[in-house]
């Protein structure tokens, strides 16, 4: 396949054809990885992270949370400047 950048404001933009979209499933809200490799420009689906709920968050957490002792250290310590207290 062959196309043309075109402008687009101050950037050029590309086209995807709805052959192109319709076999990668790709639609206005689909978000594109670009990597470029030598000479080549790859673009391919980002892997996007879903929502995790806060339930799914704390799923096996019973409530009880020990400090390291850098954590305990850190709480310990005196103001060294203009902190608020």
């Amino acid at each position: 396949m062959t196309t043309k950048a075109n402008r687009w404001g101050a950037a050029l933009g590309i086209r995807l054809t709805n052959p192109v979209l319709e076999k990668f499933r790709i639609d206005e809200k689909t978000i594109l990885d670009l990597d470029v490799e030598e000479d080549r420009i790859i673009i391919t689906r980002a892997k996007v992270q879903s929502k995790i709920t806060l339930e799914e968050l704390f799923e096996g957490f019973d409530g009880e949370y020990e400090l390291d002792d850098e954590d305990k250290a850190w709480l310990n310590m005196k103001p060294q400047g203009s902190e608020i207290l």
